[in-house]
C-alpha cells in the first residue's frame, strides 16, 4: 500500500508535522511526503492512502501554497471516489476561525467523493503542545487503522 502525506502549510508548520508523521510511517509504509503545491487531482488518485496535514491561514482559508488544488476540487465535476484521507489540521483556538483551513478541505474533498478515515486531528497552538508531538501520535493511530485494514480486521 503507498501512503502519501500531502502538506498544505503556510509558515512551515505543516510541512515540519508532514515530516514527523513520516519518521512515524517510514519502516512500514514507506510514505511519500508532497507540497500541495505540487499536487493534482490526477496525482492524487493514484495514491491508496493520502494524509493532508493542513495549516489555517487568513480568515480561515486553506494556505496560500493550496489555493490552486482547493480550487481544482472546488471548481465542480470532480470525482474522487476510490480516494481515501485522513486529515490533521493546525490551527489556534485564540481565533475563530479555528482549523478552519484543514475542515474546509476536508469539506471539499468529501464533496467530491473521497472517503475520509480516522479521526479528523485539530492541533491547537495555543494548547502549548508541540504540534509535531500530537502529529506523531496521530500517526500511530492511523498506522494501526491502516495495518488492521491491510490485514482485515477493520
Amino acid at each position: 500500500m503507498n501512503v502519501t502525506i500531502i502538506y498544505a502549510s503556510e509558515s512551515g508548520n505543516a510541512e515540519m508535522c508532514a515530516n514527523s508523521i513520516s519518521d512515524v510511517l517510514r519502516d512500514e509504509f514507506h510514505p511519500q511526503v508532497v507540497d500541495i503545491s505540487d499536487m493534482t487531482v490526477d496525482q492524487l488518485r493514484l495514491y491508496d492512502t493520502s494524509l493532508f496535514v493542513c495549516a489555517s491561514y487568513g480568515e480561515g482559508d486553506v494556505p496560500n501554497s493550496a489555493l490552486a488544488f482547493f480550487d481544482e476540487i472546488s471548481g465542480g465535476g470532480v470525482d474522487l471516489a476510490g480516494v481515501r484521507f485522513a486529515m490533521f489540521g493546525l490551527g489556534d483556538t485564540f481565533y475563530d476561525t479555528y482549523n478552519r483551513g484543514a475542515d474546509r478541505l476536508a469539506e471539499q474533498l468529501r464533496a467530491c467523493g473521497a472517503l475520509q478515515f480516522g479521526e479528523h486531528a485539530r492541533h491547537d497552538a495555543s494548547s502549548g503542545e508541540p504540534p509535531e508531538e500530537m502529529a506523531e501520535e496521530w500517526a500511530v493511530a492511523v498506522a494501526a487503522q491502516i495495518s488492521a485494514e491491510i490485514q482485515g480486521v477493520a
